[in-house]
């Protein structure tokens, strides 16, 4: 499929100059992702929101923006539990995200939510939800529509795109997934970080919390997907529910775009600034912008 969103001539005309190795030239002060626009240095940026007990979001828009702005949302991967650390929110990727979605002319939102490598997942959908209901009631004040909203899910934040799936909203326009887990099998083992579920508990979460489990419902119904896969990934166990995913979307007919990035690394869109990288972020800006520009 071709995409024609709004500005496509400007997105054709960057993607020919990162592609043709002036990248670096083009990228802005702090920016750690394979691809970049010449206004993200600029954005707004509104810090520190509250939108659930102590949990807090971020909101980068274009300045002087006039008019709603269609959101993309950011759902970060799991902290390393008991350890603290900085929050989702200051780490140098998401903020890259979120100044490159704004000078693409979205609203990008970053935010804290509980998904630790505990896997957590009932906890954290509760955050997603709380999330979205904050920006939708705010809209107004925040100068976002709140017709148009994009999740982008990324790493173990990939599992909490089950609540989007499982419950499709008019709202959601779309669904990104980068380098993601799609199913819960991964708590059937042990990890450096946590012994494994019991089976009767992780049978009891995969209806609910199971990506993969809730495309089976109504598939006509579901969000259309960008589904973005790391070739050398080797988070233990993700490139193997990323293809039963893709397997199960396939054969209920799903509305989903699959790339692979062949060489790439988890997190290939921060760690592999070469032509596949930046080829990839320029198709899921084109995904966004053919979904939320209507």
């Amino acid at each position: 499929m071709r995409y024609r969103p709004r500005g496509l001539v400007a997105h054709a005309a960057a993607a020919a100059t990162l592609c043709a190795g002036r990248a670096d030239a083009q990228q802005p002060a702090g920016n750690v992702l394979g691809t970049a626009r010449a206004g993200m240095a600029a954005v707004a940026v509104e810090r520190g929101l509250r939108y659930r007990d102590s949990l807090t979001l971020d909101v980068y828009r274009p300045p002087g923006a006039s008019t709603p702005l269609p959101v993309v949302l950011f759902v970060h991967g799991g902290l390393v539990a008991g350890v603290p650390g900085a929050s989702p929110t200051s780490w140098p990727n998401y903020q890259s995200w979120g100044r490159l979605a704004a000078a693409e002319g979205f609203a990008g939102v970053t935010f804290n939510h509980r998904l630790t490598t505990d896997d957590n997942v009932a906890d954290a959908g509760l955050d997603v939800e709380a999330a979205i209901a904050y920006l939708r009631a705010n809209a107004r004040r925040l100068g976002i529509d709140a017709r148009r909203l994009c999740l982008a899910f990324y790493s173990a934040g990939g599992v909490l795109s089950a609540g989007v799936l499982r419950e499709p909203r008019p709202f959601v326009r779309c669904v990104v997934l980068f380098y993601p887990y799609l199913d819960l099998e991964h708590l059937r083992v042990d990890t450096r970080f946590r012994r494994a579920y019991p089976p009767n508990q992780v049978d009891g979460l995969v209806a609910r919390y199971a990506p993969v489990a809730q495309l089976g419902r109504e598939p006509t119904r579901l969000p259309p997907m960008f589904l973005a896969m790391a070739g050398r990934d080797e988070i233990p166990g993700l490139n193997a529910s990323v293809r039963r995913f893709l397997d199960a979307a396939v054969e209920g007919k799903a509305p989903i775009e699959f790339v692979i990035h062949p060489s790439g690394v988890h997190g290939f869109d921060e760690q592999n600034h070469d032509a596949r990288t930046r080829e990839i972020l320029e198709r899921c800006l084109a995904y966004l912008h053919w979904h939320l520009d209507r």
